[in-house]
């Protein structure tokens, strides 16, 4: 195992990695400790509190979408397999070993899982091949398949049916398209399905067949409909990005009982985090006859009354309309005057 596994050149070559890395973080900091910081790991600080939190076990299975119709499958073949069959079982630990480990941690990311995503499907690829390649020990799993794959498509129409019915039209005008390119599809393969009956080996066609329909419809909804499915996604990227361009450096960026990561990362600044308007008034020496800090405040619409109604202020993002309590922006005390709106 030492020979294997190498861990004194591999320690060696963590560090010289790592150290580094960690060196050049806190001089960015200014010299302060990254600990409590959300690049320092503190996001990732485990707690066996935390064991039993299920997120990664039922959110990395969407990962392999489409195929989420073939889980029961793994399932079934994995319980059944698991001492005979050892590739199952060298997948399945390379699956489950990182979900239970990220779920020690505070954060719930599904990205987080996304390394695991080639194991997953291979761990799907080999049950399905143990199914097909023994017909009578999986004759009911085989006959479950007939139906379940073609169901999925149901599913997916009545999805986007719906979705395309609710949404309001000036928002989504493409989205009610996307019926008219899944249609058809769900009509030939309902036909060629009839035609070919669920015996022998037309489960095979009817899962490549209802997969291309899935993307298809998955497809032109995003395309579109990303205008209703995004648009709070949106609306911090496209703030970021105007005040990376517009607004100089030395202003200070704080958000105001709102997350700052996305901030951090797209307006490449430090964010300050206030959780309420006191707080922030504080930070501002704000005492009813002026103000000796000013900066550039993220906040909801609904968060305005939390302001001190004397400290100057500047609005330089309205917010975006179809939204119920858009993000705004406004530059506050003695940075109201240095910003052009």
């Amino acid at each position: 195992a030492w020979a294997i596994l190498q861990p004194l050149s591999g320690l060696l070559l963590l560090l010289a990695l790592c150290l580094p890395w960690w060196w050049l973080l806190r001089q960015a900091l200014g010299g302060g400790s990254p600990d409590r910081e959300p690049t320092g790991g503190s996001l990732l600080r485990p707690s066996w509190s935390r064991i039993f939190g299920p997120y990664y076990l039922y959110r990395t299975p969407q990962l392999a979408l489409p195929w989420l119709v073939l889980f029961p499958v793994l399932a079934v073949v994995a319980a059944r397999c698991w001492g005979e069959d050892r590739r199952i079982r060298l997948l399945a630990f390379l699956v489950l070993v990182p979900a239970l480990l990220l779920s020690l941690g505070p954060q719930r990311r599904w990205y987080y899982m996304l390394p695991a995503l080639m194991p997953l499907c291979l761990l799907l690829a080999a049950a399905w091949e143990r199914v097909y390649a023994e017909p009578q020990r999986w004759r009911g799993l085989r006959r479950w398949l007939a139906w379940a794959l073609p169901a999925q498509w149901v599913v997916a129409l009545v999805l986007v049916a719906g979705l395309a019915l609710w949404a309001d039209p000036e928002c989504c005008p493409d989205l009610r398209q996307s019926l008219f390119w899944a249609l058809p599809m769900a009509i030939a393969l309902g036909l060629g399905y009839w035609r070919s009956g669920p015996g022998g080996r037309e489960p095979l066609a009817a899962a490549a067949a209802s997969t291309a329909l899935f993307l298809v419809v998955a497809g032109s909804v995003y395309a579109g409909g990303s205008g209703l499915l995004d648009a709070n996604k949106r609306e911090p990227l496209a703030i970021a990005e105007m005040l990376a361009l517009d607004t100089a450096p030395g202003i200070p960026l704080a958000t105001l009982d709102t997350a700052n990561e996305s901030f951090v990362y797209y307006a490449g600044r430090r964010t300050l985090g206030f959780s309420n308007g006191s707080r922030l008034s504080a930070w501002l020496q704000v005492d009813g006859s002026g103000q000796d800090a000013g900066l550039i405040l993220i906040l909801r619409r609904s968060a305005l009354p939390q302001l001190p109604p004397e400290l100057p202020r500047r609005r330089l993002y309205p917010g975006a309309e179809g939204i119920d309590d858009p993000l705004i922006v406004l530059a506050l005390g003695s940075a109201a005057d240095a910003v052009t709106p």
